[in-house]
């Protein structure tokens, strides 16, 4: 009769580990992010809510996943100053997960906000700020490739790498990253040396270096860097990125703008380095000596498909060729450059004062790229720049549309980030006159504007009335950029 009772007790006196339990819960099962790891198992998932934790915390080799209830605007670790607020230094893998935290006042030699050695954890929806370092303010990792997505890099200083300090044989993985406002001797927002990372849509916008790259410094390094912005980011040399000591980084889809520097407002090549920049362009950057796009010294980069318009200096305002030879083909160079298929004509961006660097429907570099090299993925042949003219006619589509429930109005290959108008009535289907063509509607009609995204691509969300079933509608709309209609659709409520 007394068994089950002292069974109880004795699993009451266990450690909370020891039970069959797999989510934990910061502060209610355990007071401190630290305990909260020390206390679980590999597998385990361990909830922070929301608040300030006063810790420097460490992974252990725990493969857990550590994650924030509300996100970072609400749950903040602060180190106050006592070394790397976050460290990953006992082999973590992707298994090891950090998501969801503000990381702050960290200060150390080596990552200030976080530290990884020889440790490639996932880091998610983060944000590092405020911390200090000799080696990557924000973040420092040696030998490690860590993955990370949607994180943020702001305010924070190093003498190395203000956000991120990336060292000997690291790969690491960034996409949807933003760096922004760090300082540093050298590589204010990224600085990458002796590796590799690859980087997808990241952002490098108001960093300042004293010295070498104001976005990023690549230090005898081979990055790949795919639709990412360089903007208003300041160095002695290289503004937007300098690439220095045999670093050959590959860049693709990338945009060099309202970056300022001595040399290389956009991009500075030094000592045998050798970048591949594929439909790139730069255009409204500085440089107060020279190279207000590119500066090579002692470098050779290729540059193909790429548009040089509009930047500024006193020599060289779009290349400035201290030393070297560099390649460029099938680009827009103002000013002119010799290479095969070169042009000097205004691209005609769409709206350059807002930084849409998208592509009117008249510019020359629609179709001007190489001939026989990847096409557009619309088929045709590329163009130069960053941004494509999709040929695609713009195609209007209704889907489910049905009694009770939601239609999904869609609109592809439409000029980007403009409008597309969609318009629909239940009383025929006109024709009814507007500026740009004939609509094939009949008032009264309803109208819905509909802005496009980088792609061309827009949508919106119809509730359809029960009362509907069996009428039939007709549907019509614009492509504002272009300023042309949309196919006409004659669709049965079902």
């Amino acid at each position: 009769m007394t068994r089950i009772p002292l069974i109880l007790s004795l699993l009451a006196l266990l450690p909370a580990p020891a039970l069959a339990q797999n989510t934990w819960f910061v502060p209610d099962d355990f007071s401190t992010i630290q305990a909260g790891i020390d206390g679980s198992v590999n597998g385990d998932t361990v909830i922070v809510r929301d608040g300030t934790y006063v810790e420097n915390i460490n992974f252990n080799g725990m493969a857990i996943t550590l994650k924030s209830e509300n996100g970072p605007s609400t749950t903040i670790i602060d180190g106050r100053w006592g070394g790397s607020v976050v460290t990953f230094n006992s082999g973590e893998g992707s298994n090891s997960v950090f998501d969801g935290f503000t990381v702050t006042e960290g200060t150390t030699t080596y990552g200030g906000g976080m530290l990884c050695n020889g440790s490639s954890p996932t880091l998610e929806n983060c944000t590092f700020t405020g911390n200090e370092a000799a080696y990557g303010g924000g973040m420092y990792y040696y030998s490690s490739s860590p993955a990370l997505k949607n994180c943020t890099f702001t305010d924070n200083t190093a003498d190395y790498g203000g956000g991120m300090f990336c060292w000997w044989w690291s790969s690491p993985t960034l996409e949807n990253c933003t760096f922004t406002n760090n300082t540093a001797d050298f590589g204010s927002g990224m600085h990458s040396w002796n590796s590799t990372p690859t980087l997808g849509n990241c952002t490098f916008t108001g960093n300042t270096a004293a010295n070498h790259g104001g976005g990023m410094l690549c230090s005898d390094s081979s990055p790949t860097l795919n639709n990412c912005t360089f903007t208003d980011n300041m160095a002695s040399t290289g503004g937007g990125m300098a690439c220095i000591d045999e670093s050959s980084p590959t860049l693709n889809n990338c945009t060099f703008t309202d970056n300022m520097a001595s040399a290389g407002g956009g991009m500075y090549c030094y000592n045998s380095s050798s970048p591949t920049l594929d439909n790139c362009t730069f255009t409204n950057n500085t440089a107060t000596n020279g190279g207000g796009g590119m500066w090579c010294n002692s470098s050779s980069p290729t540059l193909l498909n790429c548009i040089l318009w509009d930047n500024h200096a006193p020599n060289g305002s779009e290349i400035h060729v201290f030393s070297g030879s560099p390649t460029v083909i099938y680009s827009d160079v103002k000013g002119g450059w010799s290479g095969t298929g070169n042009i000097d004509a205004n691209p005609l961006f769409v709206d350059p004062l807002n930084n849409d660097f998208n592509l009117q429907s008249d510019s020359p570099c629609i179709d001007a790229g190489d001939p026989n090299g990847i096409p557009d993925p619309d088929g045709t042949i590329a163009d130069m720049g960053a941004f494509y003219y999709d040929q695609r006619s713009p195609i209007l589509s209704v889907s489910n549309l049905v009694a009770g429930q939601q239609a999904l109005v869609e609109v592809h290959h439409a000029t980007p980030n403009r409008y597309s108008h969609f318009a629909w009535s239940l009383h025929g289907g006109g024709p009814t006159f507007t500026p740009w063509g004939d609509a094939m509607v009949t008032a009264p009609f309803h109208v819905k504007i509909m802005p496009t995204d980088a792609t061309g691509y827009a949508s919106y969300i119809a509730d359809v009335p029960v009362s509907a079933a069996g009428l039939t509608v007709w549907c019509h709309g614009t492509d504002a950029g272009t300023q042309s209609m949309l196919n006409a659709l004659m669709l049965v409520i079902q």
